[in-house]
Formats: C-alpha cells, structure tokens, sequence
C-alpha cells in the first residue's frame, strides 16, 4: 500500500511540473524579448520544474527506465523553448 504522504505529494508535485514548465516557458520567452531579470525567472521556474519532477518520481515510486523517462521530460522542457525560439525567429513571415 502506497504510504499517505507519497499519495498527497503526487498531484501536488504534478500541478508544480504544469506551473512551474508554463512559468519557465513564459519567462523564456519574455526574457527573449525584454530581457533583464526574466532570463534568471526563467532559470528559477526551470529549478522549480526540475525539483517537482523529483518529487513526483519519489511520490510515484519510479524505478529504471521510468526514471530515464523522467529524466527526458526534464531535458525536454529544457530543450523545447530554445527550439521553438530559433523555429519561430527563423520562419519568414510575408
């Protein structure tokens, strides 16, 4: 049986990877466009991300490959903005 405290910090810890890779995503962005401080906010949601990434596999008890699938997401949500960015910078627009 899954103990009380791994049953509470598994939705939690997943509603704080939605928040914190929207929050990342969005600061990436404005830090593209503005600049200043929303480059570190960025980095901060990214930490914030990574820690509830942790969390949710510790609450979810992963193990092995899941782990490696965890992992991926993290370098995944680290990666994708970037792209998106350089895509997004080098599309024509008419």
């Amino acid at each position: 049986m899954v103990p009380f405290p791994h049953l509470l910090a598994a939705p939690l810890a997943g509603a704080a990877v939605i928040l914190a890779g929207g929050a990342y995503a969005l600061c990436f962005a404005l830090g593209r466009v503005r600049g200043g401080g929303w480059r570190m906010a960025a980095l901060a949601c990214y930490g914030l991300l990574a820690a509830a990434v942790v969390t949710l596999a510790w609450a979810l008890d992963l193990r092995g490959f899941w782990r490696g699938v965890a992992g991926l997401m993290v370098a995944g949500y680290f990666v994708g903005p970037r792209l998106i960015s350089r895509l997004s910078r080098d599309l024509d627009t008419p």
